[in-house]
Order: structure tokens, then sequence, then C-alpha cells
């Protein structure tokens, strides 16, 4: 008899069980539902609460009409608060996205890192244009007009003129912080984590999943960086003579820069006398233009070396910052060969 009334027990606690795994699942349905956000949706939404919270039966068990109430009782107390969690959701949907304009390359490049799925991201500039110069156009004053963010750099001028004259009273204009070279590994996540914070204050509903990507990113990023450095271990101290954009990436290569030209863009004789002198003094290897500040600008330079020379971008191409940061160190790495 004794095995019996605990067979029939836990009969009754397999039946609840069951019954409050269906109540979860149609949370899950009813979340989905609401996902939608749109009024036939919503009004499926209420019936299929409504008729859950009246109609779910609890199987019958020997432990008595007690049990069922209760257990009857638990069910729509669950779909009562379900619906009440529903409704107060907030009022972005999770199809909803926000709609970024980044200036420059570097930084649409980290906001389609970080915001993936949930944003929809315009740059204005390419990464093969000078950031330093530009003419709005009215195609980018209207991306701008529509944006729910426009984020840029401290030192763009022209940005600063188009955001003054739009109409778009609401955009958040937010200018990154982040100083340094962003092509550098470790300035770029400290870049990727203020972008991050940027989305989740306006953004507060994907504020997880913006921390989830941003931490898939620093691992790409910490990955590559490794390998990079491995790799350029056997051409640490090898001489080098740079466009003093590029300056910051050689160096943290391990590679040692004894002169640098074009600080104002293109060099002037003096830059270019002065970089000759010091390649001949220390045998130098390699002469790096940067392609934003014009791609052949230390060509006499390399040329009265009898030195190779290569071109390396400042920002990310049409390629992630990871794969740019990639592209970049092969070239280098094939040229000191």
């Amino acid at each position: 008899m004794l095995f019996k009334c605990l067979f029939s027990s836990l009969r009754s606690l397999r039946a609840q069980r069951s019954n409050l795994d269906v109540a979860f699942d149609e949370k899950r349905d009813c979340r989905a539902l609401w996902a939608r956000n749109d009024d036939d949706n919503f009004r499926t939404l209420k019936r299929h609460l409504f008729n859950k919270m009246y109609l779910t039966r609890i199987s019958s068990s020997t432990l008595g009409d007690r049990k069922e109430v209760r257990g009857r009782g638990l069910i729509r107390t669950a779909m009562f608060f379900n619906m009440v969690l529903l409704l107060s959701a907030p009022a972005v949907t999770a199809n909803a996205k926000i709609r970024v304009v980044a200036a420059t390359a570097d930084i649409g490049a980290i906001v389609t890192e970080i915001g993936r799925e949930n944003v929809d991201v315009t740059t204005l500039l390419p990464g093969k244009m000078c950031p330093g110069h530009c003419d709005v156009n009215p195609g980018m004053m209207k991306k701008i007009e529509q944006a729910d963010i426009v984020i840029s750099h401290e030192w763009e001028n022209w940005i600063r003129g188009a955001l003054a004259s739009t109409r778009n009273k609401s955009v958040h204009k937010v200018p990154a912080k982040t100083a340094g070279n962003w092509m550098i590994p470790q300035i770029n996540i400290k870049a990727a984590w203020e972008i991050a914070g940027i989305l989740a204050s306006v953004d507060k509903v994907n504020t997880v999943r913006y921390r989830e990507n941003l931490g898939k990113y620093i691992v790409s990023i910490n990955y590559a960086s490794s390998d990079i450095s491995r790799r350029f271990r056997k051409y640490a101290g090898r001489n080098i003579i740079s466009s003093e954009r590029q300056k910051p990436f050689i160096e943290w290569l391990g590679l040692n820069v004894v002169s640098v030209y074009g600080a104002g863009g293109e060099p002037d004789a003096r830059e270019i006398a002065a970089a000759i002198s010091a390649g001949r003094n220390t045998k130098v290897a390699l002469v790096v233009d940067n392609l934003q500040s014009g791609p052949k600008a230390g060509k006499s330079i390399a040329d009265e070396l009898k030195a190779r020379r290569i071109v390396l971008t400042n920002f990310p191409d049409d390629n992630s910052y990871v794969e740019t940061l990639r592209k970049n160190a092969e070239l280098v790495e094939r040229a000191l060969k």
C-alpha cells in the first residue's frame, strides 16, 4: 500500500512539472509574438494568453481535487504575471535597428562589429580617403537627417559643420574620445569599449548583446595581435623609414623607425633630404607610405636608397578592422623577407 501511494505521488508531481514546462514554453511563444509588435499579433497575443489562463487543465491525480485546483491556480498566476511583464516591456522591439552614422571608416568598422544585426550603419567617408578633408554632399546630409546617432572623432571639421546645419534635433551627436592610432590593437579595443557604451546608452534594450559582441570582437583582435607579434619577432629592430601616420603601427610591430616624413601631408624637400640621409647611415630595409596621405609620398626616398616601398592604410578598407590589420602586417612581412 505504501509503495502504491508513493507511486501515485510521483506520477502527480511529474504531471505538475510537465504543465509547468508547458507554461514556460507558452511564455517563450508569447514573447515571440510580442516581438513582432503589430496589431494583428497583439490581438493574437491577448487571445492566446486568456485562452491559456481559463482553459488550461492539469491532469487529475490520486492526490485529490485540492492539488488540481492548486496547480491550475499556479498556472493562471504564472500566465497573468507573464502578461504583465509583456505589456510593461519597452517599446523598442527585437527587430528594431538604431540608425548610426559613422564619420570615418575606423568608427564604422567597430560599430558594425559591436552592433551587428541591431544597427544600420552608414560610413560617410570611405577608408581610402583622407578623413581630414571632405565635401559634404546632399546624400551625406540625408543620412545625418535620418540618423539616431552620429559618431565622429573630434578633429573632423567637416562633420561639425554638417551637424550644425542639420534639422534633426533629436540626433545624438557623440564624439569618440579614444585618442591615438586606431590601427593599434590595444587602442582599437579601447575604442570598442567606448563605442559599445555609446550604443548601449541609446539602445538599452540590447545592452547585453552589445556586451557579448564586444567580448567576441576583443577575442578576435587579441588572437590576431598575438599571431602577428609572434611572426615579427625575427624582424625586431629592423630599420624603417615611415610616413608619420604609419609610425605608431610600424613601431607596434617591433621595427625601428629611423626617420619620418609627411607630417603635414606631402613631404617637403627638407624631410626628403633628412630621410635619405638617415637611410644611408642605418641601412634602411623599407620605406612605408600612408595611403590616405598620398600613396607615392615616399617614392623618391625609396628610389634614392634603392629600398623596397609599400603602402599601408591607416583606416579599415572594405574589410573589417581585424582583416585590415592582418593585411597591413602581411604587406610589411612580405617586404622584409
